[in-house]
């Protein structure tokens, strides 16, 4: 009775399900997150930037420590996806500190690098 007045709550009274993701998409992650990093800290970015490289961090113990990766995947899933949506956001970030032709290469890449790292948390989406 009280395991499903907490289901029609939302409260999950089951720890959640393992995610199942190899060791090389975690490492293609990690490295597209760092990359992301490498072009905000570039541009002087300094709020935004240390939350994707805390989703770095945490993509590196799953890595690391597989007894983790839980944990670790939905931290970072969570760091990143909390970063996306409203004023001020990530999906409002420009390249501003440098030439306005390197400013568009560099928002490219920024763009196909956050295409790649929303596919992939879309992709393995955890439940909450």
């Amino acid at each position: 009775m009280l395991s499903k007045l907490f289901a029609f709550l939302g409260f999950h009274t089951e720890p959640p399900p393992d995610i199942e993701i190899s060791q090389a998409s975690l490492e293609a992650l990690h490295q597209d997150l760092i990359q992301m990093h490498g072009i905000m800290i570039q541009d002087q970015e300094k709020t935004l930037s240390k939350g994707v490289l805390s989703a770095a961090k945490s993509i590196e113990l799953a890595i690391a420590k597989p007894e983790e990766r839980n944990a670790s995947y939905r931290k970072a899933e969570s760091t990143f996806l909390g970063l996306w949506g409203g004023m001020g956001s990530l999906n409002d970030y420009y390249v501003l500190h440098v030439s306005p032709q390197e400013a568009k290469e560099r928002r490219a890449e920024f763009n196909s690098l956050a295409g790649r790292i929303l596919s992939f948390f879309e992709k393995h989406r955890t439940p909450v």
